[in-house]
């Protein structure tokens, strides 16, 4: 796994909540709530491509756009039931590749992969109901 199990495991968990049906749906009724948005046939390559778009239009749009649609996942986050734990791991997720940016901007001859845990780690003290997990575990 040439040290990025942490990356590797949140990915390969992201692949499984992705496939889980209704989690696309659910979750963009809670953007579109908070007036986030998409055309018809939004959702149609799943929670992956939603995130994925939202991360193209943070890039072309001002902040208020990230804070717009972070902020009604984290309120979700804080609730109790599987709704607020899929809230909490699309944020983890829209969190994966900066964590790995600074992950190898911190390394400086330490073991990518702990530097990664400990990266993480910190990211999801900052996410409700992510930081009582004791690793990564599936919804």
């Amino acid at each position: 796994m040439n040290g990025t199990r942490v990356f590797e495991s949140l990915n390969a968990e992201w692949a499984v909540v992705c496939a889980e049906p209704g989690h696309t749906e659910r979750v963009l009724g809670w953007l579109r709530e908070s007036g986030v948005h998409f055309g018809d046939g939004a959702g149609e390559g799943g929670l992956s491509e939603v995130l994925a778009e939202l991360g193209r239009r943070d890039r072309t749009q001002d902040r208020g756009h990230s804070d717009r649609w972070l902020r009604v996942l984290l309120e979700r986050a804080v609730g109790e039931g599987a709704g607020a734990l899929l809230a909490a791991r699309v944020v983890v997720q829209a969190m994966v590749p900066g964590a790995m940016r600074l992950t190898r901007r911190l390394q400086a001859g330490r073991d990518y992969d702990e530097t990664g845990q400990v990266i993480v780690a910190c990211f999801s003290q900052g996410v409700p109901g992510e930081s009582a997990r004791p690793g990564c575990g599936s919804l």
